[in-house]
């Protein structure tokens, strides 16, 4: 009697240990994903806190950089002195100096930001792997359960059974065992079943989670690197404003006097221009001239509209100026002198027009088109806010017309200064004026 009902015994201890261990794997996963989830709570709180901290210190900047804005504008209302010139290039710098730890602090929230995401989307991978092993756990060993209860079913179908049963009574009650063990079973496959749907859907809520984390993380990259290089740019600029600066009281030697002339030189400059370029100079007859062909020559030295040497050309379409590096050719040697040095920081130098250029040898450019750095950075960003030409000088003097046109000489006269210059008038509607030149 004990050698039959050992077999029954070590079936329920069998499947009670499978009823026991499958729905258990679910539960391992879920127990090690919510201890998880408690770390990165912590995690998450102390990142919190810190990035609450650091978006103070921005904003904090951000209201600085407000108020010295405010202050640049009402410097540059005021009447122009050195005193204020120097004020306002100082509140510039501190401005600059601001912005670039602004950037420091914003560049330092989306990395800590990015080193986040990465640590979600790590830890979100490793619970997609769990994931997917559990459901597969689950489907393998209801497999095996089924092909388990399809050998008990078939056992059970057998004629010869009734037979046995009348031989051998137990026979007859372990089947019967048997029987009841397989009901249980196919409940028990509908709750996993249940489960592994659960699972599945979890699955796939964990994997949109990390596609969204991933899309972020490569947003959040993109952004940094603007960061970053707005971070080099403002860096650039504090270098140019320091030497602005450095320049100023180079040239005046701190004497407000100095410092009236240069203002003087510029605004006597800007208003000549301006009067030309509205048909107010007084000009002789015109004259054809080729390409190439000698119109005139550079004026040595500074004069009381010119700070120094150079030749100052604009181009001109329906009374709208135009940037003349659309128009020039590419040139392979030149030097660029229109920043805070000759070798950084300047404006654009970038020809790719087909016309000759008005001076020949090897050409330096002193300011650029348009929203200059000297605009910018220096005083004369008080005479006029938009350079609408290029400031060039040369090794050699003599100017030549850039395309073929008909030729005028003219001056204008303020009354206090005389500027002499040279209009072409092009066969396609452009006109170049080039000024500051002897004829």
């Amino acid at each position: 009697m004990l050698k039959n009902k050992l077999p029954q015994k070590k079936l329920l201890v069998l499947l009670a240990v499978i009823f026991l261990i499958i729905p258990g794997t679910v539960g391992m996963v879920w127990a090690e994903d919510t201890e998880e989830t408690e770390i990165s709570e912590s995690e998450s709180d102390s990142r919190s806190e810190y990035i609450k901290q650091t978006q103070g210190e921005i904003d904090a900047l951000e209201d600085q950089i407000r108020e010295y804005e405010s202050k640049i504008q009402q410097l540059r209302e005021e009447s122009s002195t050195l005193k204020n010139e120097i004020e306002y290039a100082e509140s510039q710098i501190q401005v600059t100096q601001l912005r670039i730890q602004s950037t420091e602090n914003q560049i330092a929230v989306t990395a800590d930001r990015i080193r986040s995401l990465g640590q979600d989307i790590d830890s979100l991978s490793s619970r997609l792997d769990r994931i997917k092993g559990s459901i597969e756990y689950q489907m393998e060993l209801l497999a095996k359960r089924q092909r388990e209860f399809y050998k008990v079913e078939g056992a059970n179908s057998s004629g010869m059974n009734f037979l046995l049963f009348l031989i051998e009574p137990l026979q007859l009650e372990r089947v019967i065992q048997k029987s009841t063990y397989s009901k249980i079973m196919q409940e028990r496959d509908r709750t996993i079943l249940d489960e592994m749907d659960r699972t599945k859907t979890a699955y796939s809520n964990q994997k949109d989670i990390f596609e969204d984390k991933k899309e972020e993380e490569e947003t959040l990259k993109a952004r940094i690197e603007e960061q970053k290089a707005q971070l080099d740019t403002y860096k650039s600029d504090l270098e140019g404003q320091r030497s602005a600066k450095e320049a100023l009281l180079r040239e005046t030697q701190n004497d407000e006097s100095k410092y009236q002339a240069l203002l003087e030189q510029a605004r006597q400059e800007f208003i000549s221009l301006q009067a030309i370029l509205a048909g107010s100079g007084i000009e002789g007859s015109g004259s054809f001239v080729e390409a190439g062909q000698i119109i005139g020559s550079v004026i040595v030295g500074p004069s009381c509209n010119s700070s120094g040497t150079h030749l100052h050309f604009t181009v001109r379409e329906e009374n709208l100026s135009r940037n003349p590096f659309d128009y020039l050719s590419p040139l392979s040697e030149y030097r660029n002198c229109s920043g805070p040095s000759c070798t950084s920081g300047g404006d654009p130098f970038n020809p790719s027009g087909d016309w000759q250029w008005p001076l020949r040898g090897y050409i330096t450019m002193h300011q650029g088109y348009g929203y200059t750095w000297a605009v910018k950075n220096t005083w004369v960003g008080g005479i006029y806010s938009f350079h609408d030409g290029i400031d060039i000088s040369s090794t050699q003097l003599t100017i030549f017309a850039v395309a073929d046109g008909i030729y005028y000489r003219g001056y204008y006269d303020t009354g206090y200064c005389r500027l002499n210059y040279i209009r072409i008038d092009h066969e396609d509607g452009l006109q170049t004026y080039y000024l500051h030149v002897n004829y």
